[in-house]
């Protein structure tokens, strides 16, 4: 469906005098017109959820958006950002291709123009200095993320390591297989290697799904745990793809909000890494590393009281993301 007759002309008038879409030729404004899609949401509907790849571009001609944080926060705390008429989103998760990090709810009732993510980047390559703009953009949200991030744990040392790249735990080639694999064939290279999951890829190298030892599980009592059963008819299709320059806090942020145990790192649009949720807390392990150093070097004992309460925060830290004390 398009923009009806009525009021296409004017709400492609409105839209194209903001920015980016001001960077138009006519021309461009005019297919741009072709593929867009009126929508309206009802006051508390979700537009967007956290982790939910980003398939739109949305445009609010009338109404309001809020972002909502993720997790358990305080009614006082949810609302992290408000969207208002005029307004574009999510450029940034559209140009980096991964998921959103907050609810994107109706405040009030809402109309806008949505742009299908096909039509967003044939839009980028029609207009370069479109693609400029959203480029520009996402650097700049990935540099805010850094920001805020630091913001909040500046006074916990030993997490600042979730605010790096994930494209720093990428190692070798990623674990991964074709669909058309048979179960035995994989079942085995886990065996070899100690996987506990498995990508499956196509022949380009983007992520299918996943196959873990739940996969089998669910196969075996659903009686389709066949040797020769190609691992694509049993894998599952719940997954997490993110960007390699995304910040390691934000895929611990989405999986615990998934319920997931790896992360699948894209880069150029390949996968590049399958990292687990214990690789990204055992980062943690560096401050302990640090603190060694920093009590072997210190010759005061202020310096010791100070490396003994960044012990106590590192101790407390590891409790909390599950860790056992030794007796």
């Amino acid at each position: 469906m398009t923009m009806t007759k009525n009021n296409a002309k004017t709400e492609l008038e409105t839209l194209c005098r903001r920015a980016p879409f001001d960077r138009l030729t006519p021309d461009q404004q005019l297919w741009l017109g072709e593929h867009l899609l009126p929508r309206d949401y009802q006051r508390g509907d979700a537009l967007l959820l956290p982790g939910v790849q980003a398939q739109t571009l949305f445009f609010i001609l009338r109404g309001t958006v809020q972002l909502e944080a993720m997790g358990k926060v305080s009614e006082e705390n949810r609302v992290l950002a408000e969207l208002v008429e005029g307004e574009s989103f999510p450029l940034e998760a559209l140009q980096d291709e991964r998921p959103v990090f907050s609810t994107f709810r109706a405040r009030t009732d809402v109309h806008c123009l949505e742009l299908p993510i096909d039509d967003f980047r044939e839009l980028c390559r029609m207009s370069p200095s479109f693609d400029e703009f959203c480029r520009q953009r996402a650097t700049a949200f990935l540099e805010q993320a850094r920001r805020i991030y630091h913001a909040h744990f500046s006074a916990d040392a030993t997490s600042t390591h979730l605010a790096s790249p994930l494209r720093g735990l990428i190692r070798g080639a990623p674990a991964s297989c074709i669909p058309t694999e048979p179960l035995s064939a994989v079942l085995q290279r886990m065996e070899r290697d100690g996987l506990k999951l498995l990508a499956v890829v196509n022949d380009e190298g983007k992520p299918l799904g996943t196959f873990s030892l739940a996969e089998l599980l669910k196969a075996y009592n659903s009686e389709y745990a066949d040797p020769i059963t190609p691992v694509g008819e049993l894998m599952s299709t719940d997954l997490i793809c993110l960007p390699a320059e995304a910040l390691c806090f934000e895929a611990a942020l989405l999986m615990a909000e998934r319920g997931l145990s790896h992360v699948l790192v894209m880069d150029a649009g390949r996968l590049a890494a399958v990292v687990a949720e214990r690789a990204l807390f055992a980062l943690q392990s560096v401050g302990i590393s640090q603190s060694a150093v920093e009590i072997r070097n210190t010759k005061r004992k202020a310096d010791l009281v100070s490396c003994a309460a960044d012990i106590h925060q590192l101790a407390h830290n590891m409790l909390g993301q599950g860790s056992r004390p030794i007796n």
